[in-house]
């Protein structure tokens, strides 16, 4: 299996140098990384190149969009799956990648969302918002749930998340113009697919 880790940036530089140096001590090693900038006026293109294993891509700061961003990276992606990670997030160990693909040995599994820690530095507030929002105990969830659970049945969030692609292709990939909340829609997209949703 491959496995491409995508990342949107817009000015990084404080903080893509830490990110990358922590995805290339994973366990499970990714076959590529891809890094999606929009146009950066930082150093963020000259940290990213400093890195054989990264693959740097300028986009077009006003075309960015949350759906179309994402799709045209993974359309240039050669992973088995797919992961995103946002500029800011920083995994906890260097079982991120070996972790976040465990789901997938259910076969109807399409998507994974992982869990998502305040930084140490975090207001209060956000500490509360991020233990309410991500517990944790990890859930599977599929069309069946969405009596008892409702709109929650399609929580997932692109901050860390993991995509299989041949799922993906099947329901069309992400939608798109879209301002927020790309990661929810498709979410409810494989599951009214009839695919199962993890976190």
């Amino acid at each position: 299996r491959r496995i491409s880790v995508i990342i949107p940036t817009l000015n990084a530089g404080s903080e893509i140098d830490g990110l990358l140096q922590s995805l290339l001590k994973q366990t499970i090693k990714a076959d590529e990384i891809i890094v999606i900038d929009s146009s950066s006026a930082d150093d963020t293109k000259k940290t990213c190149n400093k890195y054989s294993e990264v693959k740097f891509q300028i986009i077009d700061r006003n075309k960015f969009d949350h759906g179309e961003t994402r799709a045209i990276a993974i359309n240039k992606s050669i992973g088995d799956y797919m992961l995103f990670l946002t500029q800011d997030a920083m995994p906890a160990d260097d079982k991120y990648i070996e972790n976040l693909l465990i789901p997938f040995k259910d076969g109807k599994v399409a998507m994974v969302s992982g869990r998502q820690c305040a930084k140490n530095n975090a207001s209060a507030i956000e500490k509360l918002t991020r233990e309410f929002n991500y517990p944790e105990i990890s859930n599977v969830r599929s069309e069946t749930d969405i009596p008892r659970l409702g709109i929650k049945t399609f929580f997932a969030s692109d901050v860390c998340s993991a995509y299989c692609r041949s799922a993906y292709e099947q329901i069309g990939g992400f939608d798109y113009p879209i301002i927020i909340n790309e990661d929810l829609l498709i979410a409810a997209k494989f599951i009214h697919a009839g695919y199962k949703v993890a976190y």
